[in-house]
């Protein structure tokens, strides 16, 4: 999926760790989006919904991500559910940033 927003927060921890089953090393920071979704209103108008998504940034991609809040930036991602005992888990991975313009 791809969709396009303004980079409104940016995690400073950076988590970071060795994976037991490979013994390679693995990188996860999180970022929000704020986007703009027009909605429309009982009147027959048309009105804007903001609203902020949270996506996860992977691997190298979290260990190098310099952008700033305030860019607007297009992001391609994959949706994934998982089940946890009882409770699902909804991540948001992200493939790959950009700065639009």
């Amino acid at each position: 999926m791809i969709i396009e927003g303004i980079l409104k927060e940016v995690s400073a921890d950076l988590r970071s760790g060795v994976s037991e089953k490979t013994g390679k090393q693995w990188y996860v920071r999180e970022i929000v989006i704020a986007i703009d979704e027009p909605y429309a209103q009982k009147d027959g108008t048309s009105a804007l919904w903001r609203h902020q998504l949270l996506f996860r940034l992977v691997g190298n991609t979290a260990a190098s991500f310099t952008l700033e809040p305030g860019a607007k930036v297009r992001i391609k991602y994959i949706a994934d559910v998982h089940q946890y005992g009882t409770h699902y888990y909804e991540n948001k991975n992200v493939q790959s940033i950009e700065l639009c313009a």
